[in-house]
């Protein structure tokens, strides 16, 4: 007959350190939770009736352009996301920050309106979404950059949305002259750590705008010159297609 023997009591050590153990832990996951809050999902909306015809006819303008200057640009239908001005994760780590994200592996743009770009104005949609139409441009050119540290990193993030905003005024200084000018206001009036100053940004703009007729005009090496922006020689981008 098997005989069952009372388990022997853990000692005062064993219990002070399984309950310190024990508290480091609760008190460690605490403390990511409020440190590290996740990222909520961004919730998607169907199609804004004030918003979609004017997102619809910039794509197809940006698609006929880019193709009369040699870059087929293939363009998955939009995603609509409910109004925020906060974070939120659109798949994987791909994290919608202000009101537009262009995903470079489907060919699509996600948009929302926040409380600085409430898109009440037909202009104010053509930028951003000319704006995201040009990473568009930069995606199927294969553009890239190997920064080797920080400062080369914001560099070079700096030069690539520049170029975007570059060839967003190639694209409505072509399709829409009239709003030219209010559209780079309206890009200068939106400058942030991610984008650069306003300034830049407008200066951007405007050569793509003005000059967007001569050859490279958008490139990092023209942009870095015209901005002041540094482009480190190591980091020189490459190009799948020479640049516009």
């Amino acid at each position: 007959m098997d005989i069952l023997l009372p388990a022997p009591a853990p000692s005062k050590l064993l219990q002070t350190l399984g309950a310190g153990l024990a508290g480091l832990m609760l008190a460690g996951a605490t403390s990511c939770g409020e440190n590290n809050p996740p990222t909520p999902p961004c919730i998607e909306i169907t199609p804004p009736a004030d918003l979609e015809p004017t997102v619809t006819d910039v794509i197809e303008n940006g698609v006929d352009f880019w193709e009369t200057k040699g870059v087929t640009l293939t363009l998955d239908h939009p995603r609509y996301f409910q109004k925020s001005d906060s974070p939120c994760r659109l798949s994987g780590s791909e994290i919608l920050r202000g009101t537009s994200f262009f995903n470079r592996h489907l060919g699509q743009i996600s948009i929302r309106k926040t409380s600085k770009v409430t898109h009440k104005k037909p202009v104010e949609t053509q930028v951003v979404i000319a704006h995201e139409v040009g990473h568009a441009v930069q995606a199927r050119k294969g553009q890239t950059y190997h920064p080797k540290d920080d400062n080369e990193r914001r560099d070079l993030k700096i030069l690539k949305e520049a170029g975007a905003d570059c060839y967003a005024g190639m694209l409505v200084a072509d399709r829409y002259p009239d709003d030219k000018q209010a559209a780079a206001e309206f890009t200068g009036d939106h400058g942030d750590d991610t984008h650069s100053t306003g300034s830049t940004r407008k200066r951007a703009f405007l050569i793509g705008a003005q000059e967007g007729a001569k050859q490279d005009v958008c490139s990092y090496t023209a942009l870095s010159d015209k901005l002041d922006i540094p482009l480190p020689g190591d980091s020189q981008p490459t190009v799948g297609q020479a640049d516009l």
